[in-house]
């Protein structure tokens, strides 16, 4: 690895994985266990990608 990537590496912000079932249709989040609150659509697993709000102790 060169320098660059390291520093990179070092200085990004740290991301966690969020599920969310969304509306096919319309795109709305909701539980898995209920239907699509706005359109009664059919729902499917989505994974985002967010940025955490706590680095943690050594950051």
């Amino acid at each position: 690895m060169d320098i660059l990537s390291r520093l990179g590496r070092l200085f990004a912000v740290p991301t966690t994985h969020v599920r969310k079932h969304r509306c096919v249709d319309c795109g709305a989040t909701s539980t898995p266990d209920e239907g699509c609150p706005d359109c009664g659509g059919e729902l499917e697993e989505a994974v985002e990608t967010v940025p955490c709000s706590y680095w943690g102790e050594y950051h």
